[in-house]
Parts: structure tokens; sequence; C-alpha cells
């Protein structure tokens, strides 16, 4: 990803709450303090074990903030806006060494679907494959990630749009090769939010483990409104 790309991706960040750090950045876990914290995380536990959640790709990090809430042992939520770029191979090679040294039971990403989703559709050929050029590298890092998960014995989880050809038509269809779940899930299923509203937003999650209550979808009744900023369907199933 190129620093124009770059910068894009972290503008649209401007109006997207951050539900983990509350926007301070003082508190965010960059890649200059990631070791530390895990270091002091697994003296805190006083145990080895891994933990068990890792929010990548996190967005607004609603998930995290719930794992927080809950007291579930998580690492911090990775994204842009911690100033980290998941298509830097640095950036790469320190979470993959992250993740073989301590370890999540469950790795959850929701990475960028855009240049799969239904708007890419309506552009031409040409302009779809140099907007899926982009995320190549960030979605096989991904995909490898989630191979050292499974042969791990542990889980991944990756949300998306349900209307989005990610799974069938970017790297990580390399996970289909492997056994995995389906699940599609509309956030309004789980009652109003946002100023009392029914959210419009079906999501597509993809994993190695059965998904228990993530099969849910709307069961009408009700007029929807669409989302604002970055909810995360996996935290209102919580």
């Amino acid at each position: 990803m190129s620093k124009e790309q770059l910068n894009n991706v972290c503008s649209k960040y401007k109006n997207l709450p951050d539900a983990y750090y509350g926007g301070d950045s003082a508190k965010f876990v960059t890649p200059d303090r990631l070791e530390g914290n895990l270091v002091a995380a697994s003296k805190q536990a006083g145990t080895p074990s891994t933990a068990s959640l890792w929010e990548w790709y996190s967005g607004s990090s609603s998930l995290s903030q719930k794992a927080k809430k809950l007291e579930v042992r998580h690492h911090p939520p990775i994204d842009y806006r911690y100033g980290w770029n998941l298509s830097d191979v640095s950036h790469q090679l320190q979470l993959l060494r992250s993740l073989l040294t301590y370890g999540t039971d469950c790795l959850f990403a929701s990475p960028n679907c855009a240049p799969w989703g239904n708007d890419s559709r309506s552009a031409s050929e040409e302009q779809r494959s140099a907007r899926r050029a982009h995320e190549t590298s960030t979605l096989t890092f991904l995909t490898i990630a989630c191979f050292f998960q499974v042969l791990l014995g542990r889980k991944y989880m990756i949300e998306n749009s349900a209307y989005s050809d990610i799974f069938e038509k970017s790297p990580l269809q390399g996970l289909r090769d492997l056994p995995h779940h389906l699940a599609l899930f509309d956030q309004c299923s789980c009652g109003p939010s946002q100023s009392g509203d029914f959210l419009r937003k079906r999501s597509h999650f993809q994993g190695s483990h059965v998904f228990q209550h993530l099969n849910k979808l709307c069961p009408g009744g009700h007029s929807h409104t669409h989302l604002r900023g970055g909810g995360r369907a996996a935290s209102a199933a919580l």
C-alpha cells in the first residue's frame, strides 16, 4: 500500500469512533509498543496461556472494548488508526512473530471488502482489478495468519459484508481448502441500537469452528436505518 493510499484509509477514521482507547493516542499500542505490552500482560496474568481474543483490522475496536468490559483476556486491537500498516512486510512479520510467541485462542479480523463489494461490480474490470491488487498483500498475510491458527489447533474468524466476493475472489479463498464454517448475521436481530434504530447490516462470517450464535437473520416487523460509524456485528452478538 502506497503512502497516498494509506493516507486515504486513515482519513476515513476521522468520523469513526475509537471505542477502545476513547481517541487518546497516548494509549495506542503502536508497533513500537506491542512487544512491551504483550510482555507486561503475560507477567500480570501470571500464566503462559494464550489470550482468548485478538482483533485485527479492528475499525472502531468495539469487539476489543466488549472483551475488556467483560474481562476477557485479549491482546490490543490492531488497525491503521493505531499506527499499523498491515500491508507493510515489517509489520506483518512482527504480528506473525507475536501470534506464534504469545498466541490467541481466536484471531478475529474484519478486512476491507470494498474492492469486492456491491459498489465494485459497477466499476470496469480494469478499475476493479487495480483496487483489488492494492489489497493483495494484506489479504495474503491474513490468510497465512489464519493457516497458522489452524495448524496450532486454534481458531480464526473473519467478518465481512454478506454481499462481498472477498472469500471467493481474493487470497482468502485459500482458506476454503481447509475445513471451515459459515454464518450470516443481521445486526438488527439483536434489537435496536444507535438512537433506538434497527440497523441494516448483514455480515458474513467464515471461521475454523462451528458458530453457535451467529446464524441469526432479521425477524421482520420493523424498519431499518443504515449503519453509521464502525459497529461490529460480532460484538453485538456477545
